[in-house]
């Protein structure tokens, strides 16, 4: 079973490496954190994060401040890396990778998954 499997359409693709993680510098005025509790609570509410149009919500409702506290904590904590897993994921064709699996995979995606709605 894989869980997760971003099967993304090459245009979302592009735009997720061009938007998704971007990489981010701490500055003296804490932009960095404003950024960082925007992106850990709209990839919560929009897929991708990126983009607040009505055709992009998430049926989910919006976390509350504490559980983004503590997710903003561990984006901060890898700030300087954080964008590297997010490409490297991104970049993989992996509509040519499964195929070349030599077992049955069984791939889920909940309805509030939002790898369930970037095919």
């Amino acid at each position: 079973m894989l869980d997760g499997v971003p099967l993304f359409s090459p245009d979302l693709k592009q735009q997720l490496l061009a938007h998704y993680a971007p990489e981010i510098v701490p500055d003296d005025f804490g932009t960095h954190l404003i950024w960082a509790w925007n992106f850990v609570r709209d990839r919560q509410l929009y897929f991708p994060w990126f983009d607040r149009s009505s055709e992009r919500r998430l049926s989910n409702p919006v976390p509350p401040a504490a559980q983004i506290n503590a997710s903003v904590t561990d984006v901060i904590k890898a700030l300087s890396t954080y964008h590297i897993a997010y490409r490297a994921a991104f970049r993989q064709d992996l509509h040519a990778l499964l195929p070349r699996l030599r077992c049955p995979v069984f791939i889920p995606a909940s309805q509030r998954d939002p790898l369930s709605v970037g095919a």
